[in-house]
């Protein structure tokens, strides 16, 4: 009789520690970035008019700050 789960099967002890450590970051970033990007047909389009959006916001804080003289009151 054989064994089934024989000791020279391809276990993950082959792998060092570092390695597999790697590996499930690596995975563990992969699903992070497909569950981010669910549901969207061009995520990349949509992080891009975002940036553009927050962006403009600034450019039109800029402009009001720049405009806004500071008040001058008059007492007569």
């Amino acid at each position: 009789m054989g064994n089934c789960f024989g000791a020279s099967g391809g276990s993950d002890d082959d792998v060092d520690q570092e390695e597999r450590r790697r590996q499930m970051a690596a995975a563990a970033e992969k699903r992070l970035q497909n569950e981010d990007n669910r549901g969207m047909k061009d995520a990349e389009g949509y992080k891009r008019k975002l940036e553009q959006r927050e962006k403009a916001e600034q450019q039109a804080n800029l402009r009001n700050n720049d405009n806004e003289a500071p008040l001058k009151w008059q007492m007569s």
